[in-house]
């Protein structure tokens, strides 16, 4: 890119930066909103879709804006309502908030991902069981 689109690496377009959804090393994080709805997330199984679980013992704020630093492109939020809705509350990168089934949510994201490789999420499914790194 030039340096007339990335002058001192920042964005003339105003917009978040981001990776394009088949790279992105996470593409969906799921946020329990408390312990007690971590075992309907653990339930959710998306086939050929990078997803992790952020279980840590945080704040729902600290975790949402974590996975946010991360670049992660689609973040899950799950509650009571979500549960007996059978909808999820849907932050997508750079685009805002929406509601969404979760059958929906699994085919935008392979419908923007058809054709590009594939492979598998290299680390531990929930994001407590990650080492940490401290610098």
């Amino acid at each position: 890119l030039s340096e007339k689109e990335f002058p001192s690496g920042k964005c003339l377009q105003g917009k978040k930066p981001s990776l394009p959804l088949w790279l992105s090393p996470t593409q969906v994080r799921f946020i329990p909103v408390s312990q007690e709805h971590l075992a309907y997330v653990e339930a959710i199984t998306l086939d050929g879709i990078r997803h992790d679980i952020d279980d840590r013992n945080e704040t729902l704020g600290k975790r949402i804006r974590e996975a946010e630093k991360e670049w992660i492109p689609y973040i899950v939020v799950i509650g009571e309502k979500e549960i007996a809705g059978k909808t999820l509350s849907v932050r997508v990168r750079g685009k805002g908030n929406k509601e969404i089934s979760l059958e929906d949510l699994a085919d935008e994201i392979r419908e923007r991902t058809e054709g590009k490789p594939f492979k598998k999420l290299p680390l531990p499914k929930k994001v407590s069981k990650r080492p940490i790194f401290r610098g």
